[in-house]
């Protein structure tokens, strides 16, 4: 009977802990963004975290003119219910096990058994998505 090695689980193991989370995590996908939103040329850009042990990923959303649209945030399915604790919001049915939504900002939240995700849509973008189109794209972050 031969031994059975460890070595190579936990190499694996020890190389994904010692990527950024953001690797680690779903990928944010612009193509899949433009899709669920109507807005042909997303672009997605990770912004830097302020500190290293930071648990969650910001990301700008830019249309194709350069023109800012909505920031994503995305973290580990244990962050939503922290996020849950802001006050001014109200159950969103129909995306992932759970979701709200902020109707004063148009901000739409949701968590899967893999991820959670906050989609906030910039006051001033050219364009205003639909809740249908808020709640596809969400979809897509979990």
């Amino acid at each position: 009977m031969r031994p059975i090695s460890h070595a190579l689980p936990l190499a694996a193991l020890a190389a994904m802990l010692s990527l950024p989370l953001a690797a680690q995590a779903q990928s944010v996908s612009a193509e899949k963004l433009s899709q669920a939103l109507g807005t042909p040329g997303l672009q997605v850009k990770a912004v830097t975290k302020r500190r290293a042990q930071q648990v969650h990923q910001d990301y700008d959303i830019v249309d194709s003119a350069g023109n800012d649209i909505a920031t994503v945030t995305t973290a580990p399915p244990a962050s939503f219910a922290d996020w849950k604790q802001v006050p001014e919001h109200e159950p969103l049915p129909g995306v992932g096990q759970e979701a709200y939504r902020r109707p004063g900002m148009d901000q739409v939240c949701a968590r899967s058994a893999k991820a959670a995700a906050c989609l906030t849509p910039f006051p001033g973008a050219p364009r205003k998505p639909s809740l249908q189109q808020l709640q596809a794209a969400l979809a897509t972050l979990i």
